[in-house]
């Protein structure tokens, strides 16, 4: 699971321009002598860096891993010192990385640190790009022109439901561990598994603690930022007959089950409003309550400019915004 800062430490380099998944990556003759988890990469070989990323995503492959680090990097030992940067700047505190693929270590070195908790802070990081979740979610892919077949080494991905992803991994000191994503309805979990005994005990366990998170929490996504909420509200004596109350934040809340068996998404905003009203006025908020308890709230603005118009629209218009726009309820 070293592998998933190199997944996004890639990405980032794509995303910044600073390399592209089309460039020509040079097998080292380092890279091709790394043992594991492997596509068999021959000194001198040349692949689009993107192929090799869906090696190291798909097959785990270490020799991908090496010659990525020394395309993006120069040398491995440069990529491991981005690799550590990278986590100090995520707020990785339990995280040391000493190689860019996590094999045991030589007699003389020591072995990669992390935790369950920094590993999935560094997952929610990569699922954000969808090249990586792409690749981590097929089962199997071809390699070297469909010679090479490779085989997703996270089994979830085969037979537990909206399972995406992410990354295996197997040490000899700690055992089986997954970073397993799932995503169903709204809802996108990630389970991280260390130290199981086994790599079928490892992937029950995840599918374990996913079901259970599936089955205890729901999202309810109330509010997009920046997005209308609820019905449209009239404007009396404006030059249009009525405005959209937009989000100013967003307002997701992540709930347990068995705590708001039945949340409801509340509007709250005036009948009506008297022109003219301004872009970007407040005009209530959109809340999410359970009985008689509200779990949270976002404030709703106007969505756009309304000049008072009539006999009377000079004056309004000069007056500014009415006290008749203000939400029912305020003082």
């Amino acid at each position: 699971m070293v592998k998933l800062m190199g997944m996004l430490l890639v990405m980032e380099a794509v995303a910044g321009g600073q390399v592209s998944l089309e460039d020509p990556v040079t097998t080292s003759a380092r890279a091709s002598r790394t043992g594991g988890s492997q596509v068999y990469l021959r000194q001198g070989e040349v692949f689009p860096l993107g192929e090799l990323l869906k090696a190291l995503i798909i097959a785990s492959a270490n020799d991908a891993a090496v010659a990525i680090a020394e395309h993006i990097a120069g040398t491995a030992e440069a990529f491991v010192e981005l690799m550590n940067e990278r986590a100090r700047q995520l707020g990785l505190k339990d995280t040391i990385y000493r190689s860019v693929h996590g094999l045991p270590p030589a007699s003389d070195q020591e072995d990669d640190l992390s935790s369950a908790y920094d590993l999935a802070v560094l997952a929610r990081k990569a699922m954000e790009h969808a090249e990586i979740m792409k690749w981590a979610s097929q089962p199997e892919e071809s390699f070297r022109d469909g010679t090479f077949k490779m085989t997703n080494t996270n089994h979830l991905i085969r037979w537990y439901r909206g399972a995406t992803g992410l990354k295996t991994g197997y040490h000899g000191r700690s055992g089986f561990g997954v970073t397993a994503t799932a995503t169903r309805g709204n809802l996108t979990l990630i389970a991280v598994v260390l130290g199981a005994g086994t790599k079928a005990g490892c992937f029950d366990e995840a599918a374990r603690i996913l079901t259970e998170g599936f089955s205890t929490y729901r999202l309810v996504e109330a509010a997009e930022k920046g997005r209308p909420v609820g019905a449209t509200i009239p404007v009396e004596g404006g030059d249009v007959p009525e405005v959209s109350a937009i989000a100013g934040e967003e307002l997701r809340l992540l709930l347990k089950r068995a705590e708001a068996p039945d949340p409801r998404v509340e509007a709250r905003v005036p009948r009506l409003l008297v022109a003219p009203v301004r872009k970007g006025q407040p005009v209530g908020e959109v809340a999410v309550v359970n009985g008689s308890q509200v779990l949270g709230t976002t404030g709703l603005v106007v969505d756009r400019d309304v000049m008072a118009v009539g006999w009377l629209g000079w004056w309004r218009n000069w007056q500014g915004p009415q006290e008749e726009s203000a939400p029912e309820g305020s003082p």
